[in-house]
């Protein structure tokens, strides 16, 4: 797990990826102020401001998918993890 990439949708004020900063990590949040709330934020952890309902990665981009309190905004649950 040490190399993996990690995809957090709706990110928020990035509380997953300040407790795991040593992976390589994907933050995507809809608002930009959530985004930058985290003033010092690593280099391997990137940020994407975007609805996580409209995104474009490549199949196998991430390793692992994680969201927190953010799901229950999601107008297509089946479609989201398809995609």
């Amino acid at each position: 797990m040490k190399n993996s990439r990690i995809l957090d949708l709706g990110s928020g004020t990035s509380f997953i990826a300040k407790q795991i900063s040593n992976y390589d990590i994907t933050e995507v949040d809809i608002a930009s102020d959530m985004l930058k709330s985290w003033v010092d934020r690593p280099s391997n952890v990137k940020t994407i401001c975007a609805d996580f309902e409209k995104l474009n990665f490549a199949k196998e981009s991430f390793d692992l998918i994680l969201s927190s309190f953010s799901l229950q905004w999601s107008e297509d649950f089946v479609k989201n993890f398809q995609q």
